[in-house]
């Protein structure tokens, strides 16, 4: 057990490019950074970022080497291996949520409408999806997004946006999905564990 400040309450955590584990700590608004041997360090949001009291949520490893995070209510992140953090504040009410690197150098994110994209360069790009997206979503070794959809749909996004369905038989709600070592999709679900072959 690695004891983290009072009151920080790590939420998401990822391995980096640069050899660390980085997590997100909501309730105060940091990005921290621990070592394998259990050395922490503390990242602030920037100063100039104007909204109150941000949460950060989920963060990822993106394909720039860099980690990327969201934040509420309104705002992507990205920490750099040496702790600059650079904010992209995003539209009112997208509501960023989870998030993963993405399969075309860019990273991916869901929100309130749907799943955007964001460049190493911090241009991003919405495509609205049929049911609300906010859920679990992780890059396919097909080559595409799969993203959880009112925790009952399983979506395969392209990289171009376009979007195909899938109904999971016999569960209630889906929960979490992951890629696994066998190049499947794997996903959590109430009342069983769903492997999906492409």
């Amino acid at each position: 057990m690695y004891r983290l400040p009072s009151g920080s309450a790590a939420l998401s955590i990822t391995a980096g490019g640069d050899g660390n584990l980085w997590f997100t700590e909501s309730q105060v608004s940091r990005i921290g950074r621990i070592t394998p041997a259990g050395t922490i360090t503390e990242f602030p949001m920037p100063a100039a970022y104007s909204v109150m009291n941000p949460w950060t949520q989920t963060i990822t490893k993106g394909p720039d080497g860099t980690v990327w995070f969201t934040a509420s209510p309104d705002a992507v992140g990205r920490v750099a291996s040496d702790g600059t953090v650079t904010m992209f504040p995003q539209p009112a009410g997208s509501g960023p949520d989870n998030i993963t690197g993405g399969p075309d150098g860019n990273v991916w994110f869901n929100t309130s409408t749907g799943i955007a994209k964001i460049t190493p360069s911090g241009t991003v790009t919405t495509f609205p999806l049929p049911h609300l997206a906010y859920g679990s979503l992780t890059t396919g070794t097909d080559g595409n997004l799969w993203v959880v959809e009112n925790a009952q749909l399983l979506a395969k996004v392209t990289v171009n946006g376009a979007v195909t369905e899938y109904a999971v038989p016999n569960v209630v709600q889906i929960g979490a999905i992951a890629t696994g070592f066998d190049a499947d999709l794997w996903v959590a679900s109430e009342p069983a564990i769903v492997r999906v072959q492409y």
